[in-house]
C-alpha cells in the first residue's frame, strides 16, 4: 500500500478532476439551454398556417384510413404538439379505418385490444358516418360482433372478410340506417358450413344500394335484394 501522503494527493487530484469536468459539463448545459432557447424563437412556415388550413391539408394526405403508425393519419399525432392536437380534434380524419385485422398477420399491426383501438379511432370522428374495412379469423368472431353491433347505426360501408362460420353464427340483428355499401368475404370455402346471414331485418337497411360478395354465396344471406342498385360478385362456387 503507498503511504499516505501519496493517497491524500491521488485524492486530491480526483476531486480535482472531478471539479474540472463538473465545470465543463455545466458550460455544456448552458450552452445546450441557450441553443434550445434560440430553437424556441425560430418561427417554421408550416406552423404559422391557420388551423383550418393545415386541416385541410391532412385530409388530403389521406388516401385510406390505416392503422400504421408512419401512415396518416397516426403520423400526424407523432410529429409535433401543435399537429397531435389539431389531427385528433379533426375528425374527418378518422371516420375511415381499412385494413384492420384481429390477430396476427403478416405486414399488419396486431392489437391487443381491437375493440378498444377501434372504439378510440372512431370516436375521434365526432358525429360523422363510418367506413370500416376489417378482415378477422374465426378466433376473435366476439370482438367482430361487438364492433359491428357498437357502431351499426353509423356505418355507411362495411367491408368485412371472415370466415363462413362466423358470418352465419352472427345473430345479433341490428339496424344500419345509413349503410349503403356492404361487401362480404369469406376466408374459407362457404359451401363447407350451412347457415345463413341475416345483419339486419329486411327493413333494418333502408339505404343499403350496393353489395359486393368475394367467395360469399347469395344463398347464405338474407337481403333486401329488391333495392340492391348494384352487386358483385367475386369468386362465387359454381
Amino acid at each position: 500500500m503507498p503511504p499516505p501522503h501519496v493517497l491524500r494527493q491521488r485524492l486530491s487530484d480526483l476531486s480535482a478532476d472531478i471539479l474540472h469536468h463538473e465545470s465543463v459539463l455545466q458550460d455544456l448545459k448552458e450552452q445546450r439551454s441557450a441553443l434550445l432557447s434560440e430553437l424556441d424563437l425560430v418561427t417554421y412556415p408550416v406552423l404559422t398556417l391557420p388551423p383550418e388550413i393545415t386541416a385541410e391539408i391532412f385530409k388530403w394526405c389521406i388516401d385510406e384510413g390505416c392503422p400504421y403508425p408512419d401512415v396518416a393519419p397516426l403520423v400526424f399525432t407523432r410529429i409535433c404538439r401543435q399537429w397531435r392536437a389539431l389531427a385528433l380534434a379533426t375528425p374527418a380524419l378518422w371516420d375511415t379505418l381499412t385494413e384492420f385485422e384481429f390477430g396476427a398477420a403478416l405486414g399488419v399491426p396486431r392489437h391487443p385490444q381491437p375493440e378498444t383501438f377501434i372504439s378510440t379511432w372512431f370516436g375521434r370522428a365526432g358525429t360523422r358516418p363510418l367506413s370500416l374495412g376489417i378482415t378477422c379469423p374465426d378466433s376473435h368472431s366476439l370482438y367482430l360482433e361487438l364492433v359491428i353491433l357498437q357502431h351499426a347505426s353509423r356505418f355507411q360501408s362495411l367491408d368485412v372478410m371472415t370466415d363462413s362460420k362466423v358470418l352465419c353464427d352472427f345473430n345479433a340483428v341490428q339496424p344500419f340506417p345509413i349503410l349503403g355499401d356492404l361487401t362480404l368475404a369469406c376466408l374459407d370455402d362457404p359451401e363447407e358450413h350451412e347457415g345463413r346471414l341475416q345483419l339486419f331485418d329486411i327493413h333494418g337497411a333502408p339505404a343499403l344500394r350496393r353489395l359486393s360478395l368475394d367467395n360469399v354465396l347469395p344463398s347464405m344471406l338474407i337481403m333486401p335484394w329488391a333495392q340492391l342498385t348494384c352487386m358483385s360478385l367475386t369468386s362465387i362456387p359454381l
